[in-house]
C-alpha cells in the first residue's frame, strides 16, 4: 500500500509517500529515503519509486518525502547542508503516526553527504544509515588532486611545452592558479592541525 502523507515543519507543509508492505518481515523498521541535490521524492528516472516498491515487495516499510522547498513541499529551497531539520521532522512524524521504532536512512551522492552531516548531531530513532556513493568533495581535496595529478601530467605533455614556447599560455594566470591551490592545501592543513590540537 502506498499512503500519501503530509506534516508540518515550522508551519510549512511537507509531503511524502509511505509504502507499507502486506507482509512485513521487519516490523518496527522503516527505510527512509533522503533525496539528494535537486531531486524530488520520485528520484532521477523514478529511482526512488522503484527502490521503495522493491523494498516494500520484500517486506520493508519505506518512506520518501520532499524536504523543505523541494518538490511539492512548502518553504524556501535549502542546500544539502541544511536539510537536517526537515529530515528530523519527517522522522518524528513517521515514528509518532505509524509506531515505527527504528529508522534506516538511505541515500545516494549528495543526499548521502546530507545524511552524514545530519547523523552526527542526531538524537532520534535512527538505527542505521546506507550511504551510496557519497559526495565528499571539498576545496582542499580538489586542490590536492589538481596539484598531484593535473599539473604533473601537464608538465609532461609535449603540447603544453609547445604552447608555452609559442606564448599561447598565460604564464601569470597559470602561476596564480598553482599558488591558489597551494594556499588552499596549506590553509586547510593548518586548520586541521589546530583542530587536532584543540580536540586532544
Amino acid at each position: 500500500m502506498e499512503k500519501p502523507v503530509q506534516f508540518l515543519h515550522d508551519n510549512k507543509r511537507l509531503y511524502g509517500i509511505l509504502h507499507i508492505p502486506e507482509k512485513n518481515i521487519a516490523p518496527g523498521i522503516v527505510v527512509t529515503i533522503i533525496i539528494g541535490g535537486s531531486q524530488t521524492r520520485i528520484g532521477s528516472h523514478r529511482l526512488y519509486i522503484q527502490l521503495a516498491r522493491f523494498l516494500c515487495n520484500h517486506g520493508f516499510a519505506v518512506f520518501r518525502f520532499d524536504y523543505e522547498g523541494m518538490g511539492d513541499s512548502e518553504g524556501d529551497l535549502v542546500l544539502f547542508e541544511g536539510v537536517g531539520p526537515s529530515v528530523n521532522t519527517a522522522i518524528e512524524f513517521i515514528v509518532k503516526q505509524f509506531n515505527f521504532s527504528r529508522i534506516i536512512l538511505w541515500s545516494i551522492c549528495i543526499g548521502a553527504s546530507a545524511i552524514a552531516l545530519y547523523i552526527k548531531d542526531c538524537d532520534c530513532s535512527v538505527s542505521g544509515i546506507i550511504l551510496c556513493n557519497p559526495d565528499v568533495r571539498c576545496p582542499s581535496n580538489e586542490a590536492k588532486t589538481r596539484l598531484k595529478y593535473y599539473y604533473k601530467k601537464r608538465l609532461l605533455e609535449k603540447e603544453f611545452w609547445k604552447k608555452l614556447f609559442l606564448l599561447k599560455i598565460n604564464i601569470l594566470d597559470s602561476f596564480k592558479s598553482v599558488e591558489q591551490n597551494l594556499t588552499t592545501c596549506f590553509r586547510t592543513s593548518d586548520k586541521a592541525s589546530k583542530s587536532y590540537v584543540n580536540i586532544h
